[in-house]
């Protein structure tokens, strides 16, 4: 699922909701945010390129998927906070 149909499966949802509509789209972006973890293992494509290229880029994804993770959870836990909108 790409992020624009993470969007509009949140704005889909949110239609449905009831309330202020920044925290409808707040609540709705966490649950589809959350149902497309739970989808397992993220599948990366294919690397081209000569062993050394698809090694360099393996290394570079194994470093950095990490820290791209633990940087959504921080924005979506100050979502959360409603750290943003104040």
């Amino acid at each position: 699922m790409n992020k624009r149909e993470i969007m509009k499966k949140a704005v889909a949802l949110a239609k449905t909701m009831v309330g202020d509509w920044v925290a409808r789209m707040a609540l709705a972006l966490k649950t589809v945010w959350v149902e497309v973890k739970k989808m397992g293992e993220k599948v990366l494509p294919a690397l081209k390129g000569t062993e050394k290229q698809v090694a360099w880029a393996n290394d570079i994804r194994n470093k950095l998927i990490p820290i791209v993770e633990k940087n959504v959870d921080m924005f979506i836990a100050k979502l959360e906070n409603a750290e943003f909108f104040e």
